[in-house]
C-alpha cells in the first residue's frame, strides 16, 4: 500500500482530473459530509476501509487503485500462487493444460467489461494495458483462434 501522503495526492489528482470537488466525491461515494475533507487535511493514524471504499466509489475506481496496489505481480509469483506447491502433480498438470483457455476467457471478459463501460482500460495497470494491446494486435479478426 502506498503511504497516506501518496494516497492523498492520488485523491487530489483524481479530483482535478475528473473536475470534482470534495462534496461531490463524498456524495457519489455515499460518505458523510466533510469525511473526505477531514481525511485530506488531518493526520489520521489509520483510515477505515469504509472511508477508502467510499472515496474509491466516488471516483468510480477500486480501493486497490486508491491504495496503489493495482499493480500486476510478476509472472513467477502469479504462477507460484496459482500452482500451490502442496497440490499433487497430476492436478498441477491439469490446471496448466487449461491455462491457455482460461487466459482467453479472462481476455474476453476484460473486453466485455470494457465494451459495456463497466471498466475503463485506463484503470488497469500499465503492464496489463500493454499486454492487452499486444495480444489484440496479434489477434486479427480474419485469423482463426488457435484455441478453437
Amino acid at each position: 500500500m502506498d503511504s497516506i501522503a501518496e494516497i492523498k495526492d492520488r485523491i487530489r489528482d483524481e479530483m482535478k482530473r475528473q473536475g470534482l470537488n470534495q462534496a461531490e466525491v463524498e456524495r457519489r461515494g455515499g460518505l458523510e459530509p466533510k469525511s473526505l475533507s477531514d481525511f485530506l487535511t488531518r493526520v489520521r493514524k489509520r483510515p477505515s476501509h469504509t472511508l477508502f471504499a467510499g472515496i474509491a466509489r466516488g471516483f468510480g475506481k477500486t480501493v486497490l487503485w486508491l491504495t496503489g496496489e493495482n499493480e500486476m505481480r510478476d509472472d513467477e509469483a502469479a504462477v507460484s500462487a496459482m500452482h500451490n506447491d502442496r497440490l499433487p502433480r497430476c492436478i498441477k498438470s491439469q490446471l496448466s493444460s487449461t491455462d491457455p483457455y482460461m487466459a482467453r476467457i479472462v481476455e474476453d471478459l476484460i473486453d466485455l467489461l470494457i465494451s459495456k463501460n463497466l471498466v475503463s482500460e485506463s484503470e488497469l495497470p500499465a503492464a496489463a494495458q500493454q499486454l492487452i494491446q499486444r495480444r489484440r494486435s496479434l489477434r486479427r479478426p480474419d485469423q482463426e483462434d488457435p484455441l478453437e
